[in-house]
């Protein structure tokens, strides 16, 4: 994808023109999490938690986890109550403790 070659997203329930994506950096990658609310945040600086063990927590627990590649870090992102104290458990048992939401 290109600048000269977006791509055009729109909805299959409307006639509007949609959003157009691009091929540029984006300064705020991320700008919202409108589908979970409320939630709370956590920052990890660094951690030994492989890939595929971050998607095994998303499917058993709903938390979602974002890699900040700018700065090296992973944001984590789960709805508050029960799912933040169950993403806690499966981080302990990954030798992180001590996460401040």
């Amino acid at each position: 994808m290109t600048d000269e070659n977006p791509i055009r997203v729109r909805s299959t329930f409307s006639q509007n023109p949609g959003t157009l994506i691009y091929d540029t950096q984006d300064i705020w990658p991320l700008t919202g999490l409108p589908l979970m609310s409320p939630v709370q945040i956590a920052e990890l600086k660094t951690h030994g938690i492989a890939e595929s063990q971050w998607l095994a927590m998303e499917r058993h627990v709903g938390l979602l986890h974002l890699v900040d590649s700018a700065r090296g870090n992973t944001i984590l992102c789960a709805p508050t109550g029960d799912t933040v104290r169950a993403v806690d458990k499966e981080l302990q048992e990954n030798g992180i403790s001590a996460v401040s939401w």
